[in-house]
């Protein structure tokens, strides 16, 4: 859940793509539900160059003791 929400964050303000000849690509959109079309612009392809740097944070917090447990502990 939280990585879906950090990959929409990094993903969010991703520009629109453009063709050799400068121009915006679109796409068509059907929905089966309104039974209607749309037009979207294309973004550019996503870049996953954060993974690294977020997988070097996540092994340095468990090395250092710093990881969350594998089980919360409950309240009665």
């Amino acid at each position: 859940c939280l990585l879906a929400a950090l990959d929409y964050n990094h993903h969010n303000h991703r520009p629109d793509y453009v063709t050799r000849k400068n121009k915006k690509s679109y796409k068509r959109l059907y929905s089966k539900k309104s039974q209607n079309c749309c037009v979207q612009v294309v973004k550019v392809a996503k870049d996953y160059s954060y993974i690294p740097e977020l997988q070097r944070c996540v092994l340095r917090k468990c090395m250092d003791g710093e990881a969350l447990p594998r089980k919360a502990k409950r309240n009665p």
